[in-house]
């Protein structure tokens, strides 16, 4: 069903995991004990789910919770649900781990007094579990060094006419940052 309107969908995941609790369970005090709430939210949440379906879901009793045919077909449906928001969160989770390691980086050294300082601090901040390492060299040497795989990332003065690089726009004097081997 596609609505004009952005609407709240009418079945909220986390009432649908306390009512599968409360199936698995049987009592209001061990389910709520069990997600770490107090009796009276997880009742009024299963409350709210049943007003909002406009349906009952469970029969309360003295001897416990007893879930009706509706209240056992959302605890069987709304696993998958449970299911799924899962998978969606554990891969939400990977895709935002943070990159860690150590990551070279070669600069001549009229480069490296001018980035060196943003460049730490930005990786710093931005990239904790980075570990940077900074070397200073000349063009010829971070060459080397990239073609070694001693450095990661090289930055390198080189005229592109005398160099196997691919041709990049450099500055008027005709020297051209370069970027790796």
């Amino acid at each position: 069903m596609i609505h004009t309107k952005f609407q709240a969908p009418a079945i909220d995941i986390k009432h649908v995991y306390y009512l599968m609790m409360l199936d698995n369970l049987g009592s209001i005090s061990k389910a709520a004990n069990a997600l770490g709430v107090a009796q009276p939210s997880l009742s009024e949440n299963i409350t709210r789910l049943e007003k909002k379906l406009n349906t009952r879901l469970a029969i309360r009793s003295p001897r416990g919770v007893t879930l009706t045919e509706a209240g056992r077909y959302l605890a069987l449906e709304g696993k998958s649900l449970v299911d799924v928001a899962d998978k969606i969160a554990n891969s939400l989770r990977l895709l935002g781990q943070d990159m860690s390691g150590t990551v070279s980086i070669g600069l001549p050294p009229s480069l490296s007094q001018i980035v060196s300082v943003p460049l730490a601090e930005t990786s710093r901040l931005e990239l904790p579990g980075i570990k940077l390492k900074l070397t200073e060299g000349l063009t010829g040497h971070i060459q080397e060094w990239l073609m070694d795989e001693t450095l990661d990332f090289g930055f390198v003065y080189a005229n592109p006419q005398n160099q196997g690089y691919p041709d990049h726009p450099g500055d008027r004097r005709g020297n051209v940052p370069r970027f790796g081997p």
